[in-house]
């Protein structure tokens, strides 16, 4: 049990390297950043280069037979997941709910396959983090265009590479979105107490309202890092959510350690900052498909950076980025415990789950497998 787990957690796929393909995604972050630099609103700046990022990430996804659907759906849906989050975060009930709702939506589109799953899981953090810095309407807004400039400027820089560069093919499983209209009778064929990603956005839904509630009991800063990193962390099956738990909690502290080694040794004026922002950005597009433990850790070191140049502490943010991590990833976890005591006690006969589930997270790839209920095959055809 312990050498096949240890084995799982250090397996590495260097094949996956994307050190050249992640190149072209650094353009929008660095514009962003230059931008929010030269007009003297660094704020404004690390947020649109939040926004470039995540769409970055999209142009590694695919939605049906489509690269760039996945990069405008997400603009788009961040952006209202924005207002949204920045509005209800006022209240803890209002955190709470809009944690369970992103957690729910993120995972019922599973049903819907990689691409509409991981465009729900983007959209379910920003409304996260929004959550956690409530502003008014007009702030929101404005929020929510930094987003969308950041995330249009990604799209439209890649659409300009992919007509000087040929783009990867398509993956050998298609993804099998065919549109709004059967994506529509897809859910609706899950939205019953049968389908496996029913249970899987409830569980999701639960495990996120419990760590917002526990962010706004205990009055932790960045408290929002809780809820999300469950929510990246929770698979639908016990050993991917154990894996990627553990890997998800040593690639922060990893990240966090040489982000504070650099903070040390390194003179950090914004250029310097927003160098280390780009060139952390740059490794994780690289290595997210190598192994989850090493994104994990370059990750980190984006954000520490990227919140640094917005403005706040390094030293600050490694300490509670951390800590958050660490209790988000043992929530994930022991969300699993009720189940497996109920499945223990209750014992169903059902097989092993048969169809892979979405890569959840930043174009990760599948990790453990959940059945879809059949109901919804046809609308998938």
């Amino acid at each position: 049990m312990f050498l096949p787990t240890l084995r799982e957690l250090l397996k590495t796929e260097w094949q996956q390297l994307r050190a050249r393909r992640a190149l072209p995604c650094l353009v929008a972050i660095l514009a962003s950043l230059a931008a929010g630099l030269s007009s003297g609103h660094p704020g404004a700046g690390m947020v649109a280069a939040s926004g470039a990022m995540s769409v970055g990430f999209g142009s590694f996804q695919w939605l049906g037979r489509s690269r760039v659907a996945p990069m405008l759906w997400v603009t788009v849906g961040m952006a209202v997941s924005a207002v949204a989050g920045s509005l209800v975060g006022h209240s803890g009930p209002g955190a709470v709910i809009n944690a369970a709702a992103a957690g729910f939506g993120a995972g019922i589109l599973l049903a819907l396959g990689p691409g509409a799953s991981w465009i729900g899981q983007q959209c379910a953090i920003v409304a996260l983090v929004a959550s956690g810095y409530p502003v008014g309407w007009e702030t929101a807004v404005s929020r929510a265009g930094l987003i969308l400039a950041g995330g249009t400027l990604q799209t439209l820089i890649m659409l300009a590479t992919w007509r000087v560069r040929k783009p990867q093919a398509a993956p050998d499983e298609p993804d099998p979105f065919e549109g709004v209209l059967p994506a529509l009778r897809t859910l609706r064929a899950n939205l019953t107490p049968t389908s496996d990603a029913w249970h899987y956005a409830w569980r999701q839904a639960v495990t996120l309202a419990v760590g917002a509630e526990l962010e706004h009991a205990t009055g932790l800063p960045n408290g929002y890092w809780v809820p999300m990193t469950a929510l990246l962390v929770l698979r639908p099956a016990f050993q991917p959510t154990f894996h990627r738990g553990v890997l998800r909690v040593l690639g922060t502290v990893g990240g966090a350690a040489l982000a504070t080694l650099l903070v040390r040794e390194l003179r950090l004026d914004p250029l310097t900052v927003g160098a280390m922002t780009v060139l952390f950005a740059w490794a994780a597009y690289a290595l997210v498909n190598v192994n989850y433990g090493l994104f994990a850790v370059f990750l980190t070191a984006y954000i520490v950076f990227l919140l640094d140049f917005g403005g706040l502490s390094t030293r600050v943010v490694v300490a509670h980025r951390t800590l958050n991590t660490a209790l988000g990833g043992s929530l994930a976890l022991l969300s699993y415990v009720t189940v497996l005591i109920r499945r223990k006690r209750h014992p169903t006969g059902q097989h092993e789950p048969t169809v892979r589930p979405p890569s959840l997270d930043l174009a990760v790839p599948p990790q453990g497998e959940v059945r879809i209920n059949p109901a919804a095959e046809p609308a998938n055809r």
